[in-house]
Protein backbone atom coordinates (compact mmCIF):
# COMPACT_ATOMS: atom_id res chain seq x y z
CA UNK A 1 0.00 0.00 0.00
CA UNK A 2 1.56 3.36 -0.87
CA UNK A 3 0.29 6.87 0.40
CA UNK A 4 0.33 9.78 -2.30
CA UNK A 5 -0.26 13.41 -1.43
CA UNK A 6 -0.81 15.58 1.60
CA UNK A 7 -2.98 18.13 3.01
CA UNK A 8 -6.12 18.20 1.00
CA UNK A 9 -5.27 15.80 -1.74
CA UNK A 10 -3.90 12.33 -0.76
CA UNK A 11 -4.37 9.10 -2.16
CA UNK A 12 -4.06 5.53 -0.43
CA UNK A 13 -3.25 3.04 -3.25
CA UNK A 14 -3.45 -1.02 -2.78
CA UNK A 15 -3.27 -2.70 -5.53
CA UNK A 16 -6.52 -2.79 -8.17
CA UNK A 17 -7.85 0.19 -5.57
CA UNK A 18 -7.38 4.02 -4.82
CA UNK A 19 -8.57 6.53 -2.41
CA UNK A 20 -8.25 10.31 -2.99
CA UNK A 21 -9.54 12.81 -0.61
CA UNK A 22 -10.81 17.06 -1.75
CA UNK A 23 -11.45 18.35 1.62
CA UNK A 24 -13.12 20.97 -1.15
CA UNK A 25 -15.67 18.61 -2.29
CA UNK A 26 -18.66 16.55 -0.48
CA UNK A 27 -18.44 13.74 -0.46
CA UNK A 28 -15.17 13.76 -0.09
CA UNK A 29 -13.49 10.67 -0.11
CA UNK A 30 -13.84 8.64 -4.13
CA UNK A 31 -12.65 5.48 -4.84
CA UNK A 32 -11.97 3.34 -7.89
CA UNK A 33 -13.48 0.20 -8.12
CA UNK A 34 -11.19 -0.91 -11.61
CA UNK A 35 -12.98 -4.46 -12.08
CA UNK A 36 -16.12 -2.45 -11.04
CA UNK A 37 -15.81 0.34 -13.32
CA UNK A 38 -17.08 2.98 -11.09
CA UNK A 39 -16.33 5.39 -8.81
CA UNK A 40 -17.61 5.34 -5.57
CA UNK A 41 -17.70 8.22 -3.17
CA UNK A 42 -18.35 8.20 0.31
CA UNK A 43 -18.40 11.06 3.82
CA UNK A 44 -14.13 11.23 5.16
CA UNK A 45 -15.80 10.57 8.32
CA UNK A 46 -17.30 6.75 6.81
CA UNK A 47 -16.30 4.17 9.33
CA UNK A 48 -17.09 0.22 8.80
CA UNK A 49 -19.15 -0.86 6.20
CA UNK A 50 -21.04 1.79 4.70
CA UNK A 51 -22.91 2.51 1.44
CA UNK A 52 -21.53 5.20 -1.12
CA UNK A 53 -22.91 8.43 -1.01
CA UNK A 54 -22.56 8.47 -4.97
CA UNK A 55 -21.41 5.61 -7.77
CA UNK A 56 -20.26 7.31 -11.40
CA UNK A 57 -20.86 4.63 -13.68
CA UNK A 58 -19.29 4.39 -17.27
CA UNK A 59 -20.58 5.87 -20.47
CA UNK A 60 -20.03 3.73 -23.48
CA UNK A 61 -19.10 0.37 -23.67
CA UNK A 62 -16.10 -2.23 -24.67
CA UNK A 63 -12.95 0.04 -25.84
CA UNK A 64 -14.35 3.30 -25.86
CA UNK A 65 -16.27 3.35 -22.32
CA UNK A 66 -15.59 6.34 -19.89
CA UNK A 67 -14.11 4.11 -16.96
CA UNK A 68 -12.40 0.97 -18.63
CA UNK A 69 -10.36 -0.20 -15.85
CA UNK A 70 -9.95 2.60 -13.81
CA UNK A 71 -6.51 3.11 -11.91
CA UNK A 72 -5.41 6.42 -9.85
CA UNK A 73 -7.56 9.56 -9.60
CA UNK A 74 -6.86 13.48 -8.38
CA UNK A 75 -8.54 17.06 -7.84
CA UNK A 76 -7.57 19.56 -9.57
CA UNK A 77 -7.67 23.02 -7.89
CA UNK A 78 -10.82 23.84 -9.45
CA UNK A 79 -12.49 20.50 -7.42
CA UNK A 80 -12.84 18.49 -10.77
CA UNK A 81 -12.07 14.93 -10.69
CA UNK A 82 -8.87 13.39 -12.92
CA UNK A 83 -9.70 9.94 -13.28
CA UNK A 84 -6.82 7.60 -15.31
CA UNK A 85 -8.38 4.00 -17.30
CA UNK A 86 -5.64 1.37 -18.16
CA UNK A 87 -7.43 0.38 -21.09
CA UNK A 88 -9.84 3.05 -23.26
CA UNK A 89 -9.59 5.66 -25.97
CA UNK A 90 -6.32 4.16 -27.34
CA UNK A 91 -5.19 0.70 -26.61
CA UNK A 92 -2.84 1.74 -23.67
CA UNK A 93 -5.07 3.70 -21.53
CA UNK A 94 -7.05 6.89 -21.37
CA UNK A 95 -7.35 10.09 -19.21
CA UNK A 96 -10.46 11.52 -18.66
CA UNK A 97 -12.20 14.86 -16.22
CA UNK A 98 -15.08 14.67 -14.17
CA UNK A 99 -16.49 18.34 -13.72
CA UNK A 100 -17.01 19.78 -10.02
CA UNK A 101 -20.49 19.53 -10.86
CA UNK A 102 -20.56 15.96 -12.10
CA UNK A 103 -19.82 14.69 -8.94
CA UNK A 104 -22.94 12.99 -8.22
CA UNK A 105 -24.63 9.01 -8.62
CA UNK A 106 -25.04 8.00 -12.34
CA UNK A 107 -23.84 7.27 -15.62
CA UNK A 108 -22.10 10.68 -16.25
CA UNK A 109 -20.51 11.82 -19.30
CA UNK A 110 -16.84 13.17 -18.73
CA UNK A 111 -15.88 17.27 -19.77
CA UNK A 112 -12.61 15.80 -20.94
CA UNK A 113 -10.74 12.73 -22.71
CA UNK A 114 -7.22 12.66 -23.09
CA UNK A 115 -6.21 9.71 -25.83
CA UNK A 116 -2.58 9.05 -26.46
CA UNK A 117 -0.42 6.48 -28.36
CA UNK A 118 2.03 7.42 -25.63
CA UNK A 119 -0.08 6.66 -22.69
CA UNK A 120 1.52 3.35 -21.39
CA UNK A 121 -1.63 2.07 -19.12
CA UNK A 122 -1.57 5.15 -17.21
Amino acid sequence: MTAVGAGSLAAVVPLGFSAVANATTSPALWVTNDHGNTLTAYPQSADGNVSPTATITATGSGGSASLNLPLFEAFDGSGNLWVTNQLGGSSSGSIVMYGSGQLGSGAQVPTKTLNSAAFNYP
